[in-house]
C-alpha cells in the first residue's frame, strides 16, 4: 500500500506542475486547489503508512547476515527440492497404485456386471426351462416362477407362504421325506424324483435338486429347488418297463424256442420251451458254445458268418441234438441287437418241426413209391400194349387174308366180319391206353398247324361212319358256310370228336339221333356233339371226365371200354387250349358235350375233301423179308404178301434175319425190334453194314409205337416205323410208293 500511496504521490505532483503550465493559458484557479488538496491528502497518508515500516527497515540485516541467510535458504531449498523430488515419486508410486486399484476395480466392476447379466440370463433360461422354488429355512415358499404354477396348476399367491405339503401326493413314505430334510439341513445337496400332485388332482414326476444356501456359521438360510417335468419319461419308463416284463413273459412263456447267442457264440438266455425241446437243464444250456448243439457244423458256422454280418435269417432250418442223443429238426429264425454299431446278442426263435419233416419224409417216401408205381404202370401200359399187339398181328392178317382169298359162304364172311369187328375195338382200346399214358407223363407233342375245322370233323365222321351205320343211327352233321381255321394237330383233333362220335353211338339205343354242329362264338369255335342216348346221371356229371370213369357200369347197360376216352379228350382238348364241357338232363335224357377251341383269324382255306380213294389192289413184286419172334404173325403176313403177289421169306430172331439177307437180297425188311439172339435195333445196323446194305429198305414192325421209340428206329438206320398190328392199306400204300420209286 506504501508503494501505491508514494505512486500516487509523483503522480500528482506531475500533475500539479502539468496544472500550472495549463493555467498559464487558462487560469483555472479552483481545479489546482482541488489538486493541490488532493496531493496534500495523499503526502500525509504515505507519511502516516510509512512509519510503521520504519522499524523494521532499522531493524533490516548487513549483508553479511543477507548473505548467510540466502545461503541458509539456498540450502533449505536443495533439501526442498529434494523432498519435493521424494515426494513427487511417492505421488507417482501412489498414482499408478491408485491406477492400478482403478483398473482392477473397473474390471472387477465389468466382471461384475457381466456376472450379474450371467446370472440374470441363467436365471430367465432357468426359469424358462425349469421348475423353480425358492423356500426360507422352514419350508415356506417365498419364490415360484412361472413354470411352477404351470405345473402345479396353482396362481402364485396360493403358493407364497405355504410349505410343500400343499403339493404332496402321498405317494412318497416318511422315511423318504426325512432323508430329504436330514440332508438339505445338514447343509449338503439333495437330488432325486419325487410325485407331486397338482391342484387338480392329476399327478406328475419331477427330477429334483435342491440346494441350500448358507450363512457364515453354514446355517442354512434358504432352500432353492431346480426341478425337471419327467412325467413323459416316467410314463415311457413304466411302459418299458411293462414292455420288458411282456417281453420277459413272452420269452419265458413262448410256445416256441427262444435263446440269445452273444458274439462269442455262447448262449447267453434261452426260455423254457427251448430246454424242454432239446432235454438239458438251464446249467447244461446257457453259457456253452451253440455249435455243441448242432448236429450239422456246416450249417451252424454258416448261420454265425451271417449273422455276424448283420444279416437276418428266416426258416433256417437245423438239426439239433438233443441230450439224449436224439435229432430234432428245427426252423431258425434270428436277427442282431446292434448298439452304436457293436454286436450286442442274436434273438433266436426255435421252431420244433421234427413232425412235419417226419412226415415230409414220409411223403417223399410216397411219392417216390407212387412215382415208381406210376412208372411201373406206365410201363406195364406200354408192356401190355406191345404184348396186345403182337397177338392182335396175326389176327389181323389172319383176317385180311381170308377176305382176299374168299370162300366160306356167307356164315363164314359174317364170322370175318365180327371177328374184324371186334379186333378193330381191341386196336383202339390199346391206343387210346397208350396215348393216356404218354399225355399223362408229357410224352406228347402236338404237330400243329393252320387247317380248316370242317377237314377236321369230315375225317372224324368218316372214321365213325361206319360204326354209327352199323348200329342204325342218324347223324345230322351242321358246319358253318364260312370255313373256320383252327392251329391244330389234325390226327389228335379227329381223335377228340372221333372218341365222342363214338361213344354217342355207344351209349344211344338202335336208331337214335346224333348231331354234330360247329359254329364260331366271338374268338371260339364251339363243336357240340348231342345224341338221344342214355344220358347221364346228375351226380355223376363232374366225374365223366375221369380216368376209367363210365356212366352206368351196371350189366344191363354196360357198353364196354375202360373209361379212358372221356379222359384223352379232355386232355387232347386242353393241350390244344380248349376246353370241354359235359351236359344232359338226367338218365334217358341224353347228353350233350360242347368243346371250345380259340381261333386264329380267318384265312381263305382250301376246301375240305375227304378222298374216299382206296389203295390199290396190289403192287408189284417186291422181295421181302419178315422178321418176327412171333412165328404166327411172321408166318400169316408172309402169306398175306405172298398172295398180294410178292416174293417173302420169314425169320424168327436177329441172327438169322442177318442170314436170310444176305442170301435172299431183299429189297424190303419189316424188322421186329423185340427179338432173341439179337435185337431189331442191331440187326438193321449190321444189315446196313453189309454190301449193298444202303439199298434195302428196312421198315421196323413193333408193338412200341411212343415219340422216343420212332426216334430209336431212324437212328438205329430203320426207313419207316410201323405199329402193330399193322394195317394192311397202310402197308399197301407204302409198298407202292416203294415201287413207284424203284
Amino acid at each position: 500500500r506504501v508503494f501505491v500511496l508514494f505512486g500516487a504521490f509523483i503522480l500528482l505532483c506531475g500533475t500539479t506542475h502539468l496544472m500550472e503550465a495549463i493555467i498559464f493559458w487558462w487560469p483555472a484557479y479552483r481545479l489546482a486547489g482541488v489538486l493541490k488538496f488532493i496531493t496534500a491528502l495523499i503526502s500525509w497518508g504515505t507519511v502516516v503508512a510509512l512509519v510503521p515500516i520504519i522499524p523494521g527497515v532499522l531493524a533490516m540485516r548487513s549483508p553479511a547476515a543477507l548473505e548467510r541467510e540466502i545461503e541458509a535458504r539456498k540450502r533449505a531449498e536443495a533439501a526442498l527440492q529434494r523432498n519435493n523430488a521424494e515426494l513427487e515419486q511417492r505421488v507417482l508410486a501412489r498414482t499408478t497404485e491408485l491406477t492400478e486399484t482403478v483398473t482392477r476395480e473397473r474390471e472387477q466392476t465389468r466382471l461384475l456386471r457381466e456376472s450379474l447379466k450371467e446370472v440374470g440370463d441363467l436365471k430367465a433360461a432357468l426359469d424358462e426351462h425349469a421348475i423353480v422354488a425358492i423356500t426360507d429355512p422352514r419350508g415356506r415358499i417365498t419364490f415360484v416362477n412361472d413354470k411352477f404354477c404351470a405345473i402345479s396348476k396353482y396362481p402364485r399367491e396360493e403358493l407364497l407362504g405355504q410349505d410343500h405339503r400343499i403339493i404332496n401326493s402321498g405317494f412318497h413314505s416318511k422315511e423318504f421325506i426325512r432323508n430329504l430334510w436330514t440332508t438339505i439341513t445338514d447343509g449338503r445337496v439333495w437330488q432325486g424324483e419325487i410325485k407331486n400332485r397338482a391342484k387338480d388332482g392329476t399327478f406328475y414326476w419331477v427330477a429334483t435338486t435342491i440346494v441350500p444356501f448358507l450363512d457364515e456359521d453354514g446355517t442354512p438360510l434358504q432352500y432353492v429347488a431346480i426341478r425337471a417335468d419327467i412325467t413323459e419319461s416316467k410314463r415311457a419308463e413304466a411302459a418299458l418297463r411293462q414292455s420288458e416284463q411282456e417281453l420277459t413273459d413272452f420269452f419265458d412263456n413262448g410256445t416256441v424256442g427262444l435263446h440269445w447267442v452273444g458274439p462269442d457264440g455262447i448262449i447267453l438266455r434261452a426260455n423254457q420251451t427251448e430246454l424242454d425241446l432239446l432235454g438239458y437243464s438251464r446249467e447244461e444250456y446257457v453259457g456253452h458254445h451253440i455249435a455243441e448243439f448242432h448236429a450239422d457244423q456246416n450249417i451252424i458256422q454258416d448261420i454265425l458268418q451271417r449273422l455276424t454280418c448283420g444279416e437276418s435269417l428266416s426258416s433256417c432250418e437245423a438239426p439239433l441234438r438233443c441230450k439224449d442223443g436224439s435229432i430234432r429238426h428245427v426252423l431258425i429264425s434270428s436277427n442282431v441287437l446292434f448298439r452304436d454299431g457293436e454286436f450286442i446278442h442274436t434273438r433266436c426263435f426255435t421252431r420244433d418241426i421234427t413232425e412235419r419233416k417226419q412226415a415230409e419224409n414220409e411223403l417223399r417216401r410216397l411219392a417216390a413209391e407212387l412215382s415208381n408205381a406210376d412208372r411201373r404202370k406206365d410201363e406195364f401200359l406200354a408192356t401190355l400194349a406191345h404184348e396186345l399187339r403182337n397177338p392182335l398181328a396175326p389176327i389181323r392178317n389172319g383176317l385180311q387174308l381170308m377176305q382176299m382169298v374168299g370162300g366160306g359162304g356167307e356164315a363164314a364172311e359174317q364170322v370175318r366180319e365180327i371177328m374184324e369187328r371186334q379186333l378193330n375195338q381191341m386196336v383202339r382200346l390199346v391206343d387210346d391206353l397208350m396215348d393216356v399214358s404218354r399225355i399223362s407223363r408229357g410224352k406228347v407233342e402236338l404237330r400243329k398247324e393252320r387247317l380248316p375245322l370242317a377237314d377236321v370233323l369230315k375225317s372224324a365222321v368218316e372214321t365213325s361212319r361206319p360204326h354209327i351205320e352199323r348200329m342204325g343211327h342218324q347223324l345230322t352233321v351242321t358246319l358253318p358256310a364260312v370255313p373256320i381255321i383252327v392251329e391244330a394237330d389234325m390226327t389228335r383233333l379227329s381223335q377228340v370228336f372221333l372218341n365222342l362220335l363214338n361213344n354217342a353211338a355207344k351209349y344211344s339205343d338202335p336208331g337214335s339221333r346224333i348231331w354234330l354242329t360247329a359254329e364260331q362264338q366271338e374268338s371260339d369255335a364251339v363243336i357240340t356233339v348231342r345224341d338221344t342216348g342214355i344220358g347221364i346221371a346228375a351226380d355223376h356229371l363232374p366225374l365223366v371226365f375221369e380216368m376209367f370213369s363210365q356212366v352206368d357200369r351196371s350189366l344191363e347197360k354196360s357198353q364196354g371200354g375202360l373209361g379212358i376216352g372221356l379222359s384223352l379228350v379232355k386232355q387232347l382238348v386242353a393241350m390244344h387250349g380248349g376246353t370241354v364241357e359235359a351236359k344232359s338232363g338226367g338218365a334217358g335224357m341224353g347228353s350233350e358235350f360242347v368243346v371250345r377251341l380259340p381261333l386264329n383269324p380267318v384265312l381263305d382255306a382250301p376246301p375240305a375233301i375227304i378222298s374216299n380213294q382206296n389203295p390199290p389192289d396190289s403192287v408189284l413184286p417186291l422181295r421181302i423179308l419178315i422178321v418176327d419172334d412171333n412165328r404166327d404173325s411172321a408166318t400169316t403176313l408172309s402169306t398175306l404178301l405172298r398172295t398180294m403177289g410178292n416174293v417173302t421169306r420169314a425169320a424168327f430172331d436177329g441172327e438169322e434175319a442177318i442170314a436170310v439177307a444176305e442170301e435172299f437180297r431183299p429189297d424190303v425188311i419189316l424188322l421186329d425190334i423185340g427179338l432173341p439172339r439179337l435185337n431189331g435195333y442191331e440187326a438193321c445196323r449190321r444189315i446196313r453194314d453189309k454190301k449193298d446194305g444202303d439199298r434195302v429198305v428196312i421198315i421196323a414192325q413193333t408193338g412200341w409205337g411212343q415219340a422216343v421209340d420212332r426216334q430209336r428206329t431212324s437212328e438205329a438206320g430203320f426207313d419207316h416205323h410201323l405199329v402193330k398190328p399193322v394195317d394192311l392199306n397202310e402197308l399197301q400204300k407204302l409198298l407202292a410208293e416203294l415201287q413207284a420209286t424203284e
